[in-house]
């Protein structure tokens, strides 16, 4: 893609953040019964999170991919 401020051609960085659907699997799960642990599943993949795509030259925060 091409990126907005600096207009270079680039493949943008990707950072994932924990989101709502982090939050509201993790709830779900201590609901079901699974309070011993398993409830921080969702925190730790990547699959749950939502994904913040960066410019690797200039740092600018390009688009953010919410998951819920």
């Amino acid at each position: 893609t091409i990126c907005p401020c600096c207009r270079q051609p680039i493949t943008t960085e990707i950072v994932y953040r924990m989101g709502r659907l982090c939050f509201l699997l993790s709830a779900a799960i201590c609901c079901v019964g699974c309070n011993m642990g398993c409830c921080f599943i969702p925190f730790f993949v990547k699959r749950f999170k939502d994904v913040d795509h960066y410019c690797p030259c200039c740092r600018f925060h390009i688009y953010r991919y919410n998951r819920l």
